[in-house]
């Protein structure tokens, strides 16, 4: 008797630990896919694809290495300033621009009140470059719009792109599930994603708060 109702005792705390265990499990993958979303976005393997195609590609790659190398000194875990972001967000912009310049129109905008605000660096990232890859981008009249507006505590991005009706939907990728992902263990709570999409317009906005 004694053996059956010890069995029988113990039997949730030994389910308990195989529930922390999953849940531990789980946020090793999420922690994961959020360094996927975070390489991907460094990596710039579009850009890098559009410079090799170049025929005047010597001076951009020069000017690719070097943002590059202030993407490689940061880590994905440690934040950076708003102001940061910007540079690096607009150092990508000029490059894919220089790059494909008879095929790429950006409408950018850039409100920064709080421009030493801290976030993680690249987090506005995946979403440009979604934007730039999969959009239809070569008519004056339908720009990449990109727009930024940064206070005190609060960051909200939006990106906007003519929809590219060879795509059934531009946001079932892996690079926006990595980047849904990261949203969800850096900021929680603190973060509002919001993607909508009709037959002209795709717009991504992205609310940042209590930073």
């Amino acid at each position: 008797m004694e053996s059956a109702v010890w069995k029988e005792g113990s039997s949730p705390m030994l389910w308990s630990k195989k529930k922390t265990t999953i849940s531990e499990l789980q946020d090793q993958i999420l922690a994961l896919k959020a360094e996927v979303s975070f390489i991907k976005a460094r990596e710039l393997t579009h850009l890098r694809k559009l410079i090799k195609a170049n025929e005047q590609k010597e001076p951009l790659i020069k000017a690719f290495f070097e943002l590059q190398n202030a993407a490689y000194s940061i880590s994905e875990n440690i934040k950076w300033s708003v102001e940061e972001e910007v540079r690096f967000v607009e150092g990508v912009l000029s490059l894919w621009k220089q790059a494909n310049p008879e095929s790429l129109e950006i409408k950018k905008q850039f409100l920064i009140h709080d421009p030493q605000l801290q976030i993680y660096p690249l987090i506005t990232v995946p979403p440009i470059i979604n934007a730039l890859v999969n959009g239809y981008n070569s008519m004056k009249e339908h720009p990449v719009k990109i727009k930024f507006q940064c206070s005190s505590q609060h960051l909200q991005v939006e990106v906007s792109n003519r929809v590219n009706h060879y795509l059934e939907d531009q946001a079932n990728n892996l690079e926006t599930m990595a980047f849904k992902d990261r949203l969800l263990i850096r900021y929680a709570e603190n973060q509002q994603l919001f993607i909508n999409s009709n037959s002209n317009l795709f717009k991504t906005t992205l609310i940042l708060s209590k930073l």
